[in-house]
């Protein structure tokens, strides 16, 4: 997917009803998720999603919440999934924080 983002860096409310529908919980994210809201979030749309849909989806409510930090990052959690994909299937933490060992 793509133009997540307007040219002005605003959230493209065009895709938001596909993006809810396809990922439900990272859409569900509120005001100031902690890492482990994001993550859980993640994890859970991982069942049924791939991670660049994840990454849009995430792209999208960061923009539209204005997120700042501790909120993680795209580029955060872009790193923690693709780690987790390379990842020993045992491990149950990453050392960014993201917690995806259990999902």
């Amino acid at each position: 997917m793509s133009n997540v983002l307007c040219p002005n860096g605003k959230a493209n409310s065009q895709v938001k009803k596909y993006l809810t529908k396809s990922l439900p919980h990272v859409m569900a994210l509120g005001k100031n998720p902690s890492k482990v809201d994001v993550s859980n979030a993640a994890c859970m749309d991982r069942y049924t999603n791939s991670i660049p849909l994840i990454i849009n989806g995430y792209t999208y409510v960061h923009a539209a919440n204005h997120y700042k930090r501790p909120t993680p990052s795209v580029n955060a959690l872009a790193n923690a999934l693709v780690k987790h994909e390379n990842d020993d299937p045992q491990a149950d933490a990453l050392a960014s924080g993201f917690v995806f060992g259990r999902c």
